[in-house]
């Protein structure tokens, strides 16, 4: 039973010292693999990936992440969940990538461009936020004009603050606008 017992050790050892050529995935296999890899992570559920989790399992996850949202024929959860993604990379092309997402058809992704541009930008770029929050908060949908308050309590600028101040008399979204000023005291 010893010498089975070492011979299995040995050979569990060697194992990976065997693996021949045509073990090794060709790159046309790795794209597809970590295509799929990536797809899996974004159809998850209460899971949130760091940047270095997403470029693990896709060596250009960034550009992945927007073929989705601007992918019509993806579900929208997919969409949504790459898109917030996105504030994993907090740089200019981003940036300007989640400002033309205010465009979208879908008013679940316009919201979400305009609260991802808020959360992180909101400090860094104030005006910028500002920017995308205030057009949200003109945008025909309730539920755009909503996600843009909550946008605009992350977002440190004097501007910000005021507009806060002219939607307090706005039934539709009072509730929400003080929330928001709450949300900006603690920034």
């Amino acid at each position: 039973m010893k010498k089975f017992y070492t011979f299995c050790v040995v050979l569990g050892c060697m194992a990976p010292f065997s693996a021949s050529a045509q073990d090794v995935p060709k790159p046309d296999v790795v794209v597809p693999q970590a295509e799929s890899r990536l797809l899996g992570m974004l159809r998850s559920i209460d899971e949130v990936f760091t940047a270095s989790q997403l470029e693990a399992a896709h060596p250009n996850a960034k550009a992945f992440l927007k073929a989705r949202v601007q992918d019509s024929s993806e579900q929208l959860y997919v969409r949504k969940r790459a898109l917030t993604l996105l504030s994993n990379y907090k740089d200019a092309e981003t940036l300007v990538f989640l400002e033309s997402a205010q465009t979208l058809d879908q008013e679940e992704l316009r919201a979400m461009a305009v609260y991802t541009i808020g959360v992180n930008w909101g400090v860094d770029d104030p005006e910028r936020a500002f920017a995308a929050a205030r057009d949200g908060v003109k945008d025909s949908s309730l539920y755009v004009r909503e996600w843009s308050v909550r946008a605009l309590g992350w977002n440190v600028s004097k501007r910000a603050e005021e507009l806060l101040k002219e939607l307090r008399s706005n039934a539709e979204l009072n509730k929400l606008v003080e929330r928001s000023e709450r949300r900006r005291k603690g920034l």
